[in-house]
């Protein structure tokens, strides 16, 4: 919905604190094309830019109460703020947007409304009474914030390029760097890519005052329980209600809102059930140029052609279909723009599709509903049901290649032997799940669904939202409702694979709303190109030439001259390629 920035406690007697400010919220017009807006006082300065989306009229930020006390920038959509304002009572609201809704919210029950908002968001609340700043994120981390301590200051925004923009030091955080090289696709999710900048966790708060940032804690803490015993039918019966309760909600706007539509479970259950009740969404979809040449037989994630299964559900509800299209000559010169969007490093070949998809709606729509969050959420990948990979964190990352990736790394830094780093520290954050990897299957697969959920989800809706934004989009992501969140959490594995199907219960669901051959389809990934290999040799060896200094100083450089000339390229090398060619345009995009 927009961009926030804001700077708490700046140095005393700076002149340069509000021009700081207002480079902030330029670096995040492209969140906020319809409006911006700042609020200073000497001990907090925030700053928003609107994509306006509710109550288009008013519903502007910073938002202040009649008091003059609180002061809200917020990013996000609260779905449910109409039921909330019910239980409000004879709040004195001059506005009919959520926005002021979650002021008051939080004015009148203070954190504890936390749990009572359904929807995604990130936001600051400025008390000036107190000078003190609550500053929280959604259950599942749909909307991102990034903030950073420098003496006394503390300074946020929904990116990190915008604090950047706000006098940080450009300098790398080498960890993060080293985690992206040899797990990108659970990468930037603990930490920034940048010394000193980190994000606030998903489902967590945090208070700030003139002694600093107290150390946030989790308002949605996401442990992983166990149905007791429940008929399966009655579960899916449950979910379908939650969820078709999750897409009505996530449709409320006074603008229309489209849907990105590959033909797969997901995003075609969300087409059926937002077609229930209004006029089917506009869908945006992926077209490949020349896609009959084409195989996929190679690739593990992308099994089969979209295109068939969009047309089946464009034709059975009679939607309106506008094609992304990804013409193969363009996929490297996007590259640097997209390096410059993420500023957490591109990390997969996907991402193409999702700008793709962004710059297709903008301009036709607002916002659109995204199938993110299903397949962490509802059991929903197969490598979860191998034995071997989920016997550990690192088995799991030996699944993606980790010690390929690790040979490219600088002797330096493999001698710190980063595997065995990661694998220790993804074993604390599955604990934090109350799940572990030692004991049973059954367990370990408790314990790698939430390395899933914490790490490999917090990078997909990392990547969904600043593609889409990027282009003053907004993806609303129906699965990631906190009500449908505390029901799946307690979905076991043996429901959730039920007969050896990824979810399966998730299937079960949509027996009867979508088509047969639809809720059967195989999960298959959003498609990328498997023909663009010696493309990504060629450039690879361009840019290590270019950046020398700094490949040398990150990377094993014999070692990746040695896959620049490797002839027969598999999909795991592919990737890897893709990910070194990111490394490097990041580091020119951000780093200089």
């Amino acid at each position: 919905m927009c961009g926030i920035a804001g700077i708490l406690f700046p140095k005393p007697g700076s002149s340069e604190t509000e021009a700081r400010l207002r480079a902030m919220q330029h670096a995040l017009a492209h969140r906020g094309p319809d409006g911006s807006g700042i609020y200073l006082s000497p001990a907090a300065q925030l700053a928003h830019t609107r994509l306006a989306l509710l109550d288009l009229e008013s519903g502007t930020q910073p938002m202040s109460d009649a008091s003059g006390r609180y002061h809200l920038v917020f990013n996000g959509e609260i779905y449910n703020h109409q039921e909330l304002r019910l239980e409000l009572g004879d709040y004195p609201f001059k506005t009919n947007s959520d926005t002021e809704t979650l002021l008051a919210a939080l004015i009148v029950w203070g954190e504890a409304c936390l749990p009572k908002l359904d929807g995604m968001f990130a936001f600051a609340l400025w008390d000036a009474h107190l000078e003190q700043a609550l500053l929280a994120r959604d259950a599942l981390g749909v909307k991102p914030l990034v903030y950073g301590q420098r003496g006394t200051e503390f300074i946020f925004a929904s990116e990190a390029k915008a604090v950047l923009a706000g006098g940080w030091a450009r300098q790398c955080d080498e960890q993060a760097l080293v985690e992206y090289i040899v797990a990108p696709a659970f990468s930037g999710v603990r930490t920034s890519m940048f010394a000193g900048l980190e994000h606030l966790a998903a489902g967590h708060l945090m208070r700030v005052g003139p002694n600093g940032a107290q150390p946030s804690h989790p308002w949605f803490p996401y442990e992983i329980g166990i149905q007791p015993s429940a008929d399966a039918d009655a579960l899916a019966m449950q979910l379908q209600a939650l969820l078709r309760q999750s897409v009505s909600r996530s449709l409320r706007a006074d603008v229309d809102v489209g849907v990105f539509l590959s033909g797969g479970l997901d995003s075609s259950l969300l087409s059926y059930l937002a077609s229930e009740s209004a006029p089917a969404p506009t869908a945006f979809s992926l077209r490949f140029q020349d896609p009959s040449s084409i195989s996929y037989e190679s690739s593990s994630i992308v099994i089969s052609d979209d295109a068939p299964f969009v047309d089946t559900v464009v034709a059975d509800l009679g939607m309106e279909l506008v094609h992304a299209d990804l013409p193969r000559e363009g996929f490297l010169p996007s590259l640097p723009r997209l390096a410059g969007t993420n500023d957490r490093i591109v990390a997969w070949e996907q991402e193409f599709g999702q700008d793709a998809l962004a710059r297709s709606a903008a301009g036709r729509r607002k916002a659109v509903l995204v199938g993110d969050a299903a397949d962490e959420t509802h059991f929903g990948y197969f490598f979860l049901l191998s034995e071997e990979a989920t016997r550990s964190p690192q088995a799991l990352l030996e699944r993606f290649g980790a010690t390929a990736r690790c040979a490219t790394l600088a002797p330096r830094l493999r001698r710190r032997e980063p595997i065995a780093h990661l694998d220790n520290a993804y074993r604390k954050i599955s604990q934090s799940a109350n799940a572990s990897f030692e004991g049973s299957l059954k367990a370990r697969r408790l314990a790698a669904t939430a390395l899933i959920v914490k790490l490999w989800l917090g990078r997909l809706l990392h990547n969904g939202d600043v593609h889409t934004m990027a282009h003053g989009v907004e993806a609303r992501v129906p699965f990631a409702s906190i009500e449908l969140l505390r029901f799946v959490a307690t979905i076991s594995p043996e429901q959730g694979f039920a007969n050896s199907v990824e979810k399966a219960l998730l299937r079960r669901a949509a027996q009867g709303v979508v088509p047969h051959s639809i809720a059967t389809r195989k999960k298959s990934a959003l498609p990328v190109d498997p023909r663009l290999g010696t493309l990504y040799q060629a450039e690879l060896k361009r840019l290590m030439l270019l950046e020398a200094d700094f490949a040398h100083h990150m990377l094993d450089v014999a070692e990746v001259q040695r896959l620049c000339e490797v002839p027969s390229i598999s999909e795991t090398l592919r990737s890897q390629l893709f990910t070194l060619i990111n490394l490097l345009l990041w580091k020119r995009a951000h780093l200089g």
